[in-house]
């Protein structure tokens, strides 16, 4: 039955209609439908994971748990100071704080699922030399998964480039991307409000009184319009595909050159551009050098084990060990000021099938052969012999190969650097980079430009909500990934930004759906008593601190973790905190009649977990003094509030209990660890100015 409001006969309705299947959007339809919300994802290929499935799965996830549970030591702070130092003023510095902090707490809400799985997977950033750059990186990738665990759903995941474009035989191990497409995938079974639709392609999106409420999706079945009553996200990746799109906006190279799948049109952009959506960054992409193909094409390349690039003149132009969009820039620059016309070449030693020492060409090379007949790899006893069969001046080249040469002697490059960053040096098993082009024969092979996607799209603001040409938000349209303008502007600070970056914004996007309320055009739902599940994920949303409550028992110290602590009474000092009936350190403690509540700083995250365990030895490890009344102060703490126990109250499943302050600790200036939708939080940097909520907050209710 079709659902009809004043203006548009729907054929089908939801709460949330997510537009694409990549990693981003999958991320969104989880978080949507992990909250309650009715979502359809409509995909506009035959399989899912878009772009994501085709890449190496890693995510730039700053201070995440996966890091930090195998000793990393990095800060958001540090990692915003790097990530800006990179990216500079080309993106509001509000939307990088959301990328740089989103991460870390995203990744702790989806390892709250079994299904997904996540390991590090060292990748150095790639400005190496840039404040608080890490030469291990910031990066995760998902732990691979047997395509039985998925079960049907597998033969539904995009298969790999190697075989959409070479025919190669779909292994039945998911890695990389398509680790992740798949793990979400399975998380997704377990959420039955979440309906998901291949062959789905948004035509267009429907506005009304200003909202946008919907989009009209071609199917098998014909045109299908599409109520979505708190949302519709963007997540159908650039458009890189759509050689139209590409000249109108100025974007370099070929369509064919792109490494993402053939539905990278941008028909989902252009459908928000039709409904008022304002756009950025348009004529950029996520570049790469590409070893060129004898079909003409020219595919993603990167970890070269040896040679040098040369332009027109026979010249280096670029570091060729440097991350891939660094060198693609360089390409591109050298396009620009006319010292490139594509083919480029590399130059390198002989081989006995010519083959160029490259580890990686994204997809697998056609028969050795092909290339030479087509004239794209080149042997020649001498260099001479080598620049005139390539179009270059042999002097030059001749030059450049004793310069390099020199360089390689003397163990550094004193014209491009290379090799003077960890990226650089770490190629697989060729730790590296400079490497003598010696005596005959000497190979050229043809190389051209190459991108992963375009990175231009929908301007949007923190929360991935999608501006106008004011600035002015759009009600219910929302951009994420390759749809959205890319939080990292020009650049590319390190891998895994455009996967990691689409998941964050997406991720708070279904938050920013799932907390609407009043939205126009909302019929009113009756509302039945929650459930236990429904009500823990509704206080959830209530951003608390977190304390531990601590005491001397007949058997030693005794504590527990406790977040629903609050204030009472200032005159007299009450609190009051609310431990489980099921708890076997309470009665001990109250027992005791004497006890600290200690206010835990952001730093005691860990701390909190082991107070937060049962079984187990939790004040192992954790320093502590005795307060003034015997009771332990734990070290690190805010303030530990020295108490002693007055009465306690029937809470359902929890004791209401009641203590008096008799006295108060030192007091630590320190940012407070803070406990908000089942994770671990930390204020923003910036604080709120003083006395922007009147002098008397204490007194709120």
């Amino acid at each position: 039955m079709s659902w009809v409001d004043s203006a548009v006969e729907w054929d089908e309705r939801c709460e949330v209609l997510v537009l694409g299947s990549g990693g981003g959007g999958l991320t969104g339809a989880y978080t949507a439908g992990r909250e309650g919300l009715q979502v359809i994802v409509a995909e506009a290929t035959d399989r899912f994971g878009g772009t994501t499935a085709y890449s190496g799965g890693g995510m730039w996830f700053p201070g995440n748990p996966v890091l930090r549970r195998a000793g990393d030591d990095d800060t958001a702070e540090n990692a915003l100071e790097y990530f800006q130092a990179v990216v500079g003023d080309r993106t509001p510095a509000e939307l990088q704080r959301a990328f740089v902090t989103g991460g870390a707490p995203l990744v702790e809400y989806l390892e709250q699922d079994p299904a997904l799985r996540f390991q590090v997977l060292p990748w150095p950033d790639y400005f190496g030399k840039a404040p608080h750059a890490r030469s291990t990186g910031r990066h995760i990738i998902p732990i691979p998964l047997h395509a039985d665990a998925l079960g049907e759903p597998a033969a539904e995941v995009r298969a790999p480039l190697a075989t959409d474009r070479r025919s190669a035989p779909v292994p039945e191990q998911l890695e990389g991307g398509r680790a992740l497409i798949g793990r979400l995938l399975l998380a997704l079974r377990a959420l039955p409000t979440v309906e998901l639709k291949r062959r789905a392609a948004c035509r267009e999106l429907i506005r009304l009184d200003g909202r946008v409420v919907g989009a009209s999706v071609s199917t098998p079945q014909g045109l299908r319009r599409i109520r979505a009553t708190r949302g519709v996200l963007v997540a159908a990746g650039g458009f890189e595909r759509n050689s139209r799109m590409r000249t109108t906006f100025g974007v370099p190279n070929f369509a064919r050159d792109s490494m993402s799948p053939s539905g990278n049109t941008g028909a989902a952009i252009e459908a928000a551009m039709g409904v008022g959506a304002d756009v950025d960054l348009m004529n950029e992409a996520w570049w790469a050098p590409g070893l060129t193909h004898p079909d003409g094409s020219s595919t993603f390349s990167m970890w070269f084990t040896g040679g040098i690039l040369v332009d027109s003149e026979g010249r280096r132009f670029t570091n060729e060990s440097a991350p891939y969009d660094r060198v693609g820039r360089d390409v591109l620059a050298a396009m620009d000021s006319g010292r490139i016309e594509l083919p480029y070449w590399m130059i390198y030693s002989g081989t006995p099938d010519l083959a160029p020492p490259v580890l990686f060409a994204g997809i697998p090379l056609d028969d050795h052969e092909a290339y030479r007949a087509a004239g794209l790899w080149h042997r020649a006893d001498t260099l001479a012999e080598l620049a005139e069969l390539i179009g270059v001046p042999a002097q030059a080249l001749t030059e450049t190969v004793q310069r390099f040469n020199a360089a390689v002697d003397a163990g550094t490059d004193p014209d491009f650097d290379r090799g003077g960053e960890p990226y650089d040096r770490s190629v697989p098993g060729s730790p590296n980079p400079l490497v003598r082009i010696d005596g005959g024969p000497y190979c050229a092979a043809a190389f051209g430009l190459s991108d992963l996607g375009t990175k231009g799209g929908l301007r949007t603001d923190t929360a991935a909500r999608v501006l106008d040409s004011t600035g002015a938000v759009i009600p219910g349209l929302y951009a994420v990934g390759n749809s959205m303008a890319a939080v990292s502007g020009t650049a590319y600070p390190g891998g895994g930004n455009p996967i990691g970056a689409s998941m964050v914004f997406a991720h708070l996007a279904a938050l920013d759906m799932a907390a609407a309320t009043g939205l126009p055009g909302i019929p009113a739902t009756p509302r039945s008593e929650p459930t236990p599940g429904e009500f823990k994920s509704a206080l959830s949303r209530f951003c608390s601190g977190v304390t531990i409550v601590t005491a001397i028992g007949e058997d030693g110290p005794v504590g527990f973790s406790c977040q629903s602590f609050s204030s009472l009474s200032l005159e007299p000092p009450y609190v009051s905190f609310c431990p489980a009936v099921t708890s076997t350190s309470w009665p001990r403690i109250r027992a005791a009649g004497r006890f600290c509540v200690n206010i835990l700083a952001a730093d005691q995250d860990e701390v909190c977990r082991a107070f937060a365990r049962s079984g187990t030895d939790k004040f192992a490890g954790v320093e502590w003094v005795p307060g003034g009344n015997g009771a332990p102060a734990l070290a690190g703490s805010l303030v530990s509030l020295e108490c002693t126990f007055e009465e306690e109250l029937p809470g359902g499943d929890h004791t209401i209990v009641i203590a008096r302050v008799t006295a108060v600790g030192p007091i630590r200036e320190a940012a407070p660890l803070l406990f908000y939708r089942s994770s671990f939080r930390e204020l923003a940097s910036e604080p709120v100015a003083a006395g922007a909520y009147g002098a008397d907050t204490w007194r709120w209710g």
